[in-house]
């Protein structure tokens, strides 16, 4: 099994996390994930939460 470095674990970190939480955002029919991921993004909070 080859080693992930820190970058590449990271990164596939956050892209489960965001697939966690679009999945479930799915499943709210008031939350509009799509306006929240682009509002965080935008600012930058996304990333240091």
């Amino acid at each position: 099994m080859s080693k992930l470095s820190d970058e590449k674990l990271e990164q596939l970190q956050k892209k489960i996390i965001k697939r966690i939480c679009k999945l479930e955002a799915d499943t709210l029919d008031f939350y509009d994930y799509k306006k929240t991921i682009e509002k965080y993004n935008k600012e930058g909070d996304f990333e240091n939460n």
